[in-house]
């Protein structure tokens, strides 16, 4: 089976703004995944099928209309935990700290952006990486899909493909986030992604 970091490098670069090499990305990813996980790997296809007879700035439309304009469907992962709460401030700080200790460069997105998550995800192990499918990229997964009401749309296959390769590389019962965001930070859905547990907990 392909190393996880090296997977999640790879689903990490299907959210990443299109550019020319992007049909090759998913070649690549599709064939990274079809070793341990060929359902995932099929999930790929639909998205697959439809770059190859689009141009490329006819992809970048696609994901601007799908990621970029409809909230709903943010790649900012602490966006769908938090909302505006300045709580996600905290988790943003917590990322960008992790992100430097494991030599995961930061790009021009915030570092709670999908390819931030994947990538520093792929390359935790034990409790923290479970921590972070559970309480926060396997949550946000879940309200994107939810709000994605076109069951059709192949960016949808492409979230759930990146949902089961991380349920299959993590057996977590995910962690809801709270529906109330007037906590202070540390409390409901708390941030013990790297030890930062509530006193008291």
């Amino acid at each position: 089976m392909v190393p996880k970091a090296q997977r999640y490098d790879l689903l990490a670069g299907l959210f990443d703004y299109p550019q020319d090499d992007y049909a090759s990305r998913l070649d690549r990813c599709a064939r990274a995944l079809e070793d341990g996980d060929a359902s995932s790997a099929e999930l790929l296809k639909p998205l697959d099928d439809l770059v190859r007879d689009m141009s490329v700035v006819q992809i970048q439309e696609l994901y601007t209309r799908t990621f970029d304009i409809n909230p709903v469907c943010t790649l900012e992962i602490g966006w769908h935990i938090y909302g505006e709460d300045y709580a996600r401030g905290a988790f943003l700080v917590k990322m960008r700290q992790r992100m430097r200790e494991m030599n995961v460069l930061e790009s021009r997105e915030l570092p709670d952006h999908l390819t931030h998550v994947l990538i520093l995800l792929g390359r935790l192990t034990g409790d923290e990486a479970d921590e972070l499918a559970a309480r926060y990229l396997l949550p946000a997964l879940e309200k994107m899909l939810t709000g994605m009401n076109d069951e059709e749309h192949p960016y949808r296959a492409v979230l759930k493909a990146v949902s089961q390769v991380v349920r299959g590389d993590h057996d977590v019962q995910v962690v809801a986030p709270r529906q109330h965001r007037g906590d202070p930070p540390g409390w409901g859905n708390p941030l013990p992604v790297f030890g930062a547990q509530r006193r008291g907990s």
